[in-house]
């Protein structure tokens, strides 16, 4: 525990935290060696003082392609201190959704039937958090993760989802990791827990010279220090790090330099010390002086992995139990191993093993590896398991191509099924390098099966070279079915970047499928070509694409495929602006989605719908069936369930709807963090129409900041990637908002040119796309001094949206900032009593929504047309209300420059308040008394005499006393203790008297 004094503290106080419920995340990071471990095992024996239970997982190397491997590991070493009893009864019902990932659980008393695969990620999840709370509620628990740097990517989202939802849980989670690793998947882990603030990091250092002296010292029991030229010697050549410095002076005493003599601890002179150069000398020089069975059981273990099995082992030597305990325990004293269970070991420390292993020629290494993988293989369950990828690992290091072929595409197949895309991906590579190297073709369906796993991750350049060559590799073996299923695929994965190229095969996969004489596959080719034309701005043939296959689908019985065409026909309706009737599409489809957990299908219908509020991007064109507050709750399900399942292309949908809501409600800096986050995802899987969608996200949330510059651009890089994509829908909305932005920094001209380049007859007229552009034309017309002209127009837009038969009922929801815009055209005309109603009605449609940004700006829209009717007490109520609400989404802002800048900006849109308006405004809010009234009521509420009140004001007993008589008869009151009661109730009473 040299130099680590500070940690240690730290650590402790994270327990302490953990014990009064406020459940605690920390990353203890540095390089190999340096103390990581060691600082873990001090905390540990901290919290058994406190009480606390610990389970403790630890990544291996192999566990990069072995989906939940720490996981695994943490449960194998929590149940094998239990009863079959005690595990039944401490799992429950989540037995059955951990037995895919632990198949002895299939031997629990009662447990015949657990079935073979989970259903999805997030009911694992949940039986995982299920147990660990479980765990905490009966005391406090401490949860170790160690080596996380060399974790798959599925057990690092479940720690990740775990850091989420421990807060108020008496537990810790505690993560090690190698810094100087650099793997995408643990930046990616790191990074959620940075953003969301869930973790505290303590970073080891290297000992420093004076602490590498103490510690020399503590090892030997030294009271003087070590020789300064030992010392630097020492330090030098380890630079400090802790488990170097150990092995050095382990090597130095096994040689025999550094020894007893009459108790007393002495070396040889420095010139004659043989001192390993690196860790693995020192490491290799040691286990040399081994005996050689005792070295060759230590070379098994070390091709096994750095955790590895009694029985294995046993297999792989042949030798007796006794025997090999003998081994174990030799190896144990020499501190390379330690017992981790009755039938567990492990390497004490990885560099140990990477050491060991690496004084193994290339031939004994694949010798080795051969023999375990025949061992595991007779021991192989059917259907495969976690242990198929653990054989396929050896078989792959052995070079056995045949076998790896076979067992690594069953391996990357659970992996798909157990939803770890990212593990499967490495492991359906193995399969393909095998296929390689035995010069045999592989099959189409393995092609697409890595595709579908390199979209699922959002890789979508890989996932497109696999499915061209899936596609080809099924023509040529008259595969058409696979051939079908490939078309649809490349029309999926071009969606996201070019919508003319993924027509083409839309369009060529129905053509097959007609071929085919499949009423199916026909019906899924309608649905996919009907999405293509709503989002090339044709929603009509849409709809009676995916009219056409529900038909189908409801003929067949088929309720993935009907889930799937609601789903669609919802899209197809909200893309229209008719909101009303998409969310009780979704609704429909939601419902399905959910009873046959298609989790992928729910995340994406529970998006749209969250949609569906009157947020900044809809509220001049839509009734919103749900409120904000409503489509927030649906976003973040959506969410939860795209992190759940690995789908980062759903993440970024989700973050970017949630930016229109956080908008919308005034969580502004919100809005914006999740717009840059999704802009993050879309962009790193190069996902355009995800990536255009965020930048309109980001575009609106700058603009409702009053940062007009920022939104444009944002504005004009969504134009330019909608353009790309060649999708006219993206293209009008981006065009639109981007034309919004230049009129309001009053640039007309160009907004007009824009507008009138993209107001063209190939957009439907009641699209999203048309009545955007529609609205920034009125919006044009208020700011150009044509308002008259427009107001026909404004009337039809507002028709539309809230047709007549809808308006006894649903006028508040009726697009309010429409109703902002058509107000300000009355306005602008002088038609005062017709713009008050309407921008009465904008307002209580924004307040029904909680639309807070556009709330203020209608206030001061109202303010404006009081003013000009002279109406200054009515126009100044107004006004104080926008401000009032400027200043609470300002404080909202933690950005000190941003919250500057936009409650500069706003204020800029106001008047300033007459002469006399707060004077007059302060005599209403209390009770109609003057200045000096309040001033003596304030006094008076003090408990202060009418003499005392007289002397502090310079005024007479008398004056006072008429002061105080006014006030009672202005307030309605009978004696001075009510004043008293009364300054009190409105806060008086504690201000200062002076």
């Amino acid at each position: 525990m040299v130099g680590r004094a500070d940690q240690l503290v730290a650590l402790g106080q994270r327990l302490q935290l953990a014990r009064a419920g406020q459940g605690q995340v920390v990353l203890i990071s540095g390089e190999a060696g340096v103390g990581k471990t060691r600082l873990v095992e001090e905390i540990k024996a901290q919290a058994t003082r406190l009480g606390f239970s610990i389970l403790q997982g630890n990544c291996f190397e192999l566990d990069r392609s072995l989906p939940y491997g720490p996981v695994v590991d943490l449960l194998r070493a929590f149940l094998s201190q239990q009863s079959d009893e005690s595990i039944a009864q401490a799992l429950g019902s989540q037995a059955s959704e951990l037995a895919v990932i632990l198949p002895e659980l299939a031997s629990l008393p009662g447990s015949a039937a657990l079935p073979s695969t989970i259903s999805n990620r997030y009911r694992l999840f949940h039986a995982l958090e299920k147990i660990i709370f479980g765990l905490a509620a009966q005391a406090p628990l401490l949860v170790v993760v160690e080596d996380i740097h060399w974790s798959d990517d599925a057990s690092l989202d479940f720690w990740l989802h775990l850091a989420q939802r421990l807060r108020t849980w008496p537990l810790v989670l505690l993560v090690t990791y190698r810094s100087e690793d650099e793997a995408t998947s643990l930046t990616h882990f790191l990074v959620g827990l940075s953003r969301a603030r869930l973790a505290d990091e303590l970073v080891l250092a290297p000992l420093t010279l004076e602490e590498t002296d103490a510690m020399q010292r503590a090892i030997f029991h030294l009271e003087r220090p070590v020789s300064p030229e030992f010392l630097r010697t020492i330090f030098q050549l380890t630079e400090g790090n802790p488990f170097f410095i150990e092995e050095v002076l382990k090597s130095l005493l096994m040689a025999g330099d550094i020894f007893l003599r009459d108790g007393v601890w002495d070396r040889k002179p420095l010139q004659q010390l043989r001192i390993p150069r690196s860790i693995r000398l020192a490491v290799q020089e040691r286990t040399a002086r081994l005996e050689d069975e005792c070295r060759q059981v230590m070379l098994l273990a070390a091709v096994a992995g750095r955790h590895f099995g009694f029985g294995l082992l046993k297999a792989l030597t042949g030798l007796a139990e006794a025997q090999l305990l003998a081994h174990l325990k030799q190896l144990m004293a020499a501190q390379i191993i330690v017992e981790k269970t009755a039938e567990q070991y492990v390497f004490r420390h990885a560099l140990t093993r990477e050491a060991v292993y690496g004084t193994l020629t290339q031939r004994e290494r694949q010798q080795y590896h051969r023999a375990i993988a025949e061992i595991l293989e007779a021991r192989l369950p059917d259907p495969p398991n976690l242990d198929t990828a653990v054989l396929t690992h050896h078989y792959y290091l052995a070079g056995e191509w045949e076998k790896v072929l076979t067992f690594a595409q069953r391996a990357g197949d659970h992996a798909q099924a157990i939803f770890a895309p990212r593990e499967a991906t490495e492991l359906y590579t193995r399969a393909l390098e095998a296929a390689e190297r035995l010069v045999r073709p592989p099959s189409p369906e393995l092609r697409r099966a890595r595709g579908q796993a390199y979209e699922t991750l959002g890789e979508i350049e890989s996932a497109r070279a696999d499915y061209d060559q899936a596609l080809l590799q099924a023509q040529q073996k008259g595969k058409p079915r696979v051939e079908w299923q490939c078309l649809l695929d490349l029309g999926f994965v071009w969606v996201a970047q070019d919508y003319a190229r993924a027509g083409i095969y839309f369009h060529r996969a129905l053509d097959l499928a007609r071929a085919m004489d499949d009423p199916a596959l026909v019906a899924h080719s309608l649905n996919r070509l009907g999405n293509w034309h709503a989002n090339i701005g044709q929603p009509d043939e849409a709809r009676q694409y995916h009219l056409d296959a529900l038909a189908r689908f409801e003929s067949l019985g088929d309720q993935q495929g009907r889930s799937e065409t609601l789903d669609l026909l919802g899209l197809t309706a909200t893309m229209t602006g008719d909101y009303s009737n998409g969310f009780a599409y979704y609704q429909q489809a939601v419902g399905l989605f959910d009873a046959m957990d298609d989790r992928r299908g729910l995340a994406s219908s529970l998006s749209v719908m969250a949609e569906c509020g009157s947020n900044y991007l809809l509220d001049a064109v839509s009734v919103a069936p749900i409120t904000l507050a409503e489509a927030e709750s649906h976003g973040r399900k959506a969410l939860d369930i795209s992190r759940q399942i690995g789908w980062r292309s759903g993440q970024a949908f989700a973050l970017v709807v949630l930016s229109l809501n956080a908008g919308s409600q005034g969580q502004l800096a919100l809005a914006l963090e999740q717009s840059e986050q999704a802009l993050d995802i879309a962009s790193e899987i190069e996902h355009h129409q995800w990536t255009t969608y965020a930048h309109i996200a980001g575009g609106l949330a700058r603009a409702s900041l009053l940062d007009m510059t920022a939104g444009r651009r944002h504005f004009e890089r969504a134009l330019a990637l909608a353009k790309d994509i060649n999708s006219r829908f993206w293209t009008g909305i981006g065009a639109a908002l981007l034309a919004s932005v230049m009129i309001r920094l009053n640039e007309l001209e160009p907004a007009a040119a824009l507008l009138n380049a993209n107001d063209n007859a190939e957009l439907v007229q009641h699209s999203l796309p048309a009545r955007l552009i529609a609205a920034a034309r009125l919006e044009l017309a208020i700011a150009s001094g044509t308002a008259a002209a427009a107001e026909p127009e404004a009337r039809r837009l507002l028709s539309a949206v809230a047709p007549p038969e809808q308006k006894s009922h649903q006028t508040w929801q009726s697009a309010p900032r429409l109703l902002l815009i058509y107000g300000e055209i009355l306005l602008a005309q002088k038609r005062f009593p017709e713009a008050r109603a309407k921008l009465q009605l904008a307002l209580s449609a924004a307040q029904a929504q909680g639309a807070r940004p556009l709330e203020w700006r209608v206030h001061a829209a109202l303010g404006r047309c009081w003013r000009a009717q002279r109406r200054f007490e009515a126009a100044e109520a107004a006004f104080s209300s926008a401000r009032a609400l400027i200043d609470a989404l300002s404080e909202e802002i933690s950005d000190g420059e941003l919250r500057q800048t936009f409650q500069k900006a706003a204020r800029a849109q106001l008047p300033g308040p007459r002469p006399g308006a707060r004077r007059r405004a302060a005599k209403r809010e209390f009770g109609g008394l003057t200045e000096r009234e309040r001033e003596i009521a304030t006094r008076v509420g003090q408990g202060r005499s009418n003499r005392e009140i007289a002397a502090a004001l310079v005024l007479s007993e008398r004056t006072v006393e008429k002061h105080v008589s006014n006030i009672l008869g202005k307030l309605n009151l009978v004696t001075r203790g009510q004043i008293i009661a009364w300054a009190l109730h409105l806060g008086l009473a504690s201000k200062s008297p002076d």
